[in-house]
């Protein structure tokens, strides 16, 4: 009886540990990145009486990219609204290709093709307006402080809109060495010009008067940034690579 359990648990352990391997196996092969931005709930006399947010979530997987993203639902019949949801969805592409595949598990059709750029251009992790809003502007670097420990590049500008010179504020950057091979980017410019990656943007705004809609607005700040994160669920995440590898391997038959 002790020898069939002794039996029983090296079998147990050993296929927990398969488990486990393998799971590790794809956490190594798979990368994820968190991007998240802090913004602004305006009111119409000018107040920011609290801030919101917004993350995404971007896995790589060999030449692969699948970004997780979240939009609002509403359904209306007889001017009653029954449903109103946040939903999810996956959209994968491959590094270089024109078109991509979109999953939808709330949609008739799971899995369609659609250009890379119209879906990804829409949404918020790629509309970053921070290099504009120091080199398009009347800017000045207050402050530049290098993290030897941390490798961090921490830099403060100052700015003043040239179209509206009451605009004014200021841009603090933090760039990094490290995740230089995530594809990701806040803005290439700098990125290059720092030949770092730019991780994490703050951008505030003065309070100020606005002339169009005779309101003070408040002075309010926007954040922007991404980091890398672990994977909780390697194994769905793979399976939505596997069936985009199918869908374009059936594609290219056809």
């Amino acid at each position: 009886m002790i020898k069939n359990l002794a039996f029983i648990f090296v079998i147990f352990f050993s296929c927990c540990n398969s488990v486990l391997n393998k799971n590790d196996t794809y956490n190594n092969e798979i990368r994820c990145i968190q991007v998240k931005q802090v913004f602004p709930v305006i009111q119409k006399d000018g107040k920011v009486p609290k801030y919101d947010s917004n993350f995404v979530k971007i896995y790589y997987y060999k030449d692969m990219a699948m970004y997780h993203l979240g939009y609002h639902y509403s359904y209306t019949k007889n001017k009653v609204r029954l449903i109103t949801e946040d939903r999810d969805h996956f959209f994968i592409h491959k590094k270089g290709e024109v078109f991509g595949y979109d999953y939808d598990k709330n949609k008739s059709e799971f899995g369609v093709k659609m250009p890379v750029d119209s879906l990804l251009n829409k949404q918020w992790i790629s509309v970053t307006q921070i290099y504009p809003m120091i080199f398009e502007n009347s800017s000045t670097l207050v402050s530049s402080k290098w993290n030897l420990d941390s490798s961090i590049l921490d830099e403060m500008y100052i700015y003043r809109s040239k179209q509206d010179t009451a605009m004014t504020g200021s841009v603090h950057l933090s760039f990094t060495n490290k995740m230089m091979d995530i594809n990701y980017s806040m803005s290439k410019e700098l990125d290059s010009m720092k030949n770092m990656k730019l991780y994490k943007a703050k951008l505030s705004q003065d309070s100020r008067y606005v002339n169009d809609f005779k309101v003070n607005l408040d002075e309010f700040h926007i954040i922007h940034g991404f980091e890398e994160v672990k994977i909780t669920s390697p194994k769905e995440i793979l399976a939505y690579f596997e069936r985009y590898k199918k869908d374009i391997l059936k594609d290219s038959i056809l």
